[in-house]
């Protein structure tokens, strides 16, 4: 039932973004740093959507690393303080302090 729902959705975005790019075909100049470029302006979208998706992913990789580094020393720290317990609660009533 949800592939199902997954497929008709991808076909009906695909029909709006191909009605979109047909009815956006003119052509645009884009001028960067470096020269210039003419494209049509649907084809300009969809480059500067993939060029921003990149940068957001590459912008995301960092802070997921950090975030799994972390996750790491936590579960570090957790196997320490369970081993530790565990030991304490091997020791008899009156050496435990």
């Amino acid at each position: 039932m949800l592939n199902t729902i997954g497929v008709i959705f991808f076909i009906v975005l695909l029909a709006v973004g191909l009605g979109f790019s047909l009815l956006n075909f003119t052509p645009v100049e884009l001028n960067y740093y470096f020269g210039s470029v003419e494209m049509p302006f649907a084809l300009a979208l969809v480059a500067a959507l993939a060029i921003g998706t990149l940068l957001g992913i590459f912008g995301m990789v960092a802070i997921v690393i950090k975030l799994k580094r972390e996750g790491m020393r936590l579960k570090k720290t957790i196997r320490a303080s369970e081993r530790e317990l565990s030991q304490q609660r091997a020791l008899p009533v009156k050496d435990r302090h």
